[in-house]
């Protein structure tokens, strides 16, 4: 009994930080340097925009989308 308690309160305690797929890491990825930049932009269609997404510019990656807000 004291197994399944474990396992549902570990659950619990995992599941409090998780926000679906976008919230797992993603392999590999650009190297953002010592003193990376934030930059927000507003796009007029984000539909197959996802948090973790690759920004490239030229075809290299110079990092990641971090937050989408509406």
């Amino acid at each position: 009994m004291f197994g399944v308690a474990a396992v549902a309160g570990a659950a619990a305690l995992s599941g409090c930080s998780f926000n679906g797929v976008s919230s797992l890491p993603l392999p590999g990825g650009p190297d953002l340097g010592p003193n990376p930049k934030t930059v927000k932009i507003e796009f007029s269609n984000v539909l197959d925009l996802v948090p973790q997404s690759a920004v490239k510019v030229n075809d290299v990656s110079v990092g990641q989308v971090e937050e989408i807000d509406l």
